[in-house]
């Protein structure tokens, strides 16, 4: 079990930053797609580069989200209400009507 969440710790870290990676050499583009993009009809000269850079920060925001998910608090053994008896308690009790 140790070495599957080393393997999926390792795996988020780099997808990540595979990510941010790519987002930051995607950004470096910006400026040459601000010049062709002077070539481009009327109407699409400035959409282009916004297109270009939203692009970016979108790769950006994904890359946040494989740490999340790999380095997550492990909530598997909270239970939602504590009022109720855990069900080891209920077999103990049933076990002792018998």
């Amino acid at each position: 079990m140790a070495g599957r969440k080393r393997l999926g710790s390792v795996l988020g870290v780099g997808s990540a930053l595979g990510f941010l990676a790519t987002a930051g050499l995607h950004a470096t583009g910006y400026s040459s797609i601000g010049a062709l993009a002077r070539q481009a009809p009327e109407d699409l000269r400035s959409l282009v580069p916004l297109l270009w850079i939203s692009f970016s920060v979108d790769l950006a925001v994904l890359g946040h989200v494989p740490p999340r998910i790999v380095f997550r608090a492990d909530r598997v053994a909270v239970r939602e209400h504590q009022d109720t008896p855990h069900p080891r308690h209920v077999l103990k009790a049933l076990e002792a009507l018998r």
